[in-house]
C-alpha cells in the first residue's frame, strides 16, 4: 500500500522524513519504508530522503525534467549537494585534475580570496584535499571520495 502525505513546512537541512510527515509521528510508526523529497519552489534539484525497516537509510539527489516531468536520480545527495560556485569550483579542479587559487579565482571569475574562503569550505566538506606544491604554489584537486561518487550506480529503492 503506498500511503502519501504531506510534509510540515520550514524544513531544512536538517530534515528528517519520519520527524516531518505533518501530524503525528505515530503515522510513521506504521510504515515499512517512509521518504521524503525535499525542493526549494522554482529549483529542478531536490533531495529524496529514504529510511526504513528493511532497506538502506539514503539521501539521493534528483533533478526534475520538466519537460517529460520525471525526476532523474542522480547519486547520493552529499555528492550533489555543492551549489553555486563550490559547484563551479570542484568542476574546475575536475577539470583541470588539480589548479592553485589564481587558476581557479580566474575560472570561476572571483577574487582570489573569494576563492580562498570558497576552497576552504570545500575543504571542510571533504570534496577537495590540498596537493602536491608546484614551484611553491598549493595545488587542490578532488578527494578521492567525489571521483569515486561519480562512477558509482545508485539504485532506486
Amino acid at each position: 500500500m503506498l500511503i502519501i502525505d504531506h510534509l510540515r513546512k520550514g524544513v531544512g537541512a536538517d530534515s528528517d522524513a519520519v520527524v516531518d510527515l505533518l501530524g503525528s509521528t505515530a503515522k510513521a510508526a506504521l510504515c515499512d519504508a517512509v521518504m521524503g523529497l525535499y525542493r526549494e519552489r522554482g529549483k529542478a534539484q531536490a533531495r529524496l530522503l529514504v529510511t526504513g525497516r528493511d532497506i538502506e537509510e539514503r539521501s539521493l539527489a534528483l533533478t526534475m525534467d520538466w519537460q517529460t516531468g520525471l525526476w532523474r536520480c542522480e547519486g547520493r545527495a552529499d555528492a550533489f549537494e555543492l551549489m553555486g560556485r563550490q559547484a563551479e569550483i570542484v568542476e574546475v579542479i575536475r577539470e583541470m585534475g588539480s589548479a592553485g587559487i589564481v587558476e581557479i579565482a580566474k575560472a570561476v571569475d572571483l577574487n582570489k580570496g573569494t576563492a580562498y574562503r570558497v576552497c576552504s569550505e570545500l575543504l571542510e566538506r571533504g570534496a577537495i584535499v590540498k596537493g602536491r606544491f608546484d614551484n611553491g604554489v598549493v595545488r587542490y584537486s578532488l578527494s578521492n571520495e567525489v571521483e569515486e561518487d561519480d562512477e558509482e550506480d545508485i539504485e532506486m529503492p
